[in-house]
């Protein structure tokens, strides 16, 4: 099983699962419980959605972004970890030549 999805909006957890099923692709979920001390426990603070990872696991990936709800692709994501270490050296390049030139 592979993590496809995590959210805290119960609504749209609901929609992605119920989506998936609609399509053939079988699911797995999960939330942290979180209980207070008199024995009640409140409704999960995060959902998750489980895929067997393989062929289900991609189409999975495409119907959740046509729902809009996918998270962003790996490709995007490391696209963003370089601009914001790109942005640090820059500062610190900054930072360094003020402290140069005091």
């Amino acid at each position: 099983m592979r993590l496809l999805y995590t959210t805290s909006d119960r609504s749209s957890w609901e929609l992605a699962r119920l989506t998936l099923n609609g399509e053939g692709i079988e699911t797995a979920e999960s939330g942290s419980w979180s209980p207070i001390p008199l024995g009640v426990i409140f409704p999960p603070r995060e959902y998750r959605l489980y895929v067997e990872d393989g062929d289900d696991f991609i189409r999975a990936r495409q119907v959740l972004r046509k729902l809009g709800v996918a998270p962003p692709e790996p490709d995007t994501l490391q696209r963003g970890r370089l601009m914001a270490i790109a942005c640090l050296l820059l500062g610190l390049t900054i930072a360094a030549i003020f402290l140069l030139w005091r």
